[in-house]
């Protein structure tokens, strides 16, 4: 099975920004398959699509990356 990777390359910023925030979309939810939904049984046990409780039933999630850009106070320790 073939997976899409998709890679976030960092690259200090060259002006006076110290936050960013990056929204990618698109990505199948992995907990239902990208079906956004699972059989289930209601009280009559006739079998019902329940909504995936982590998609909410819309088959794709997305990610919000943000990033904080602070300097580095950490002294370097010589090897």
């Amino acid at each position: 099975m073939s997976k899409e990777r998709r890679v976030l390359e960092l690259v200090a910023p060259s002006c006076q920004v110290t936050h960013e925030k990056i929204v990618s979309q698109g990505h199948e939810c992995e907990y239902c398959h990208g079906n956004g939904y699972f059989w289930g049984r209601d009280a009559n046990w006739e079998s019902v699509k329940v909504p995936c409780p982590i998609c909410q039933g819309k088959k794709e999630m997305k990610a919000i990356i943000e990033i904080t850009w602070l300097p580095n106070n950490e002294k370097k320790t010589k090897k």
